[in-house]
């Protein structure tokens, strides 16, 4: 997964997440949605455990790096 400039983690779970794929043709290309599961398919957190969540955490992490977001599925 390529460094976000602009992005939303999401889980299968989280359905009341917003959906922003819209928001992707106004921030020249430099958005990036991140599916927890699309790297750790059987990790589901839920909406409300995204924000305590280690994978998460890594993923945002790495987000504000401007680096490839990559979860870490095994952090606590």
């Amino acid at each position: 997964m390529r460094a976000a400039g602009f992005g939303d983690i999401r889980d299968n779970a989280a359905r009341l997440n917003a959906r922003v794929d819209h928001v992707r043709d106004g921030v020249d290309g430099n958005f990036t949605n991140a599916r927890l599961q699309s790297q750790c398919p059987l990790r589901i957190v839920g909406h409300i455990g995204l924000i305590a969540d280690g994978a998460v955490a890594d993923g945002v992490m790495d987000a504000l790096g401007k680096r490839a977001i990559r979860f870490d599925c095994f952090a606590i």
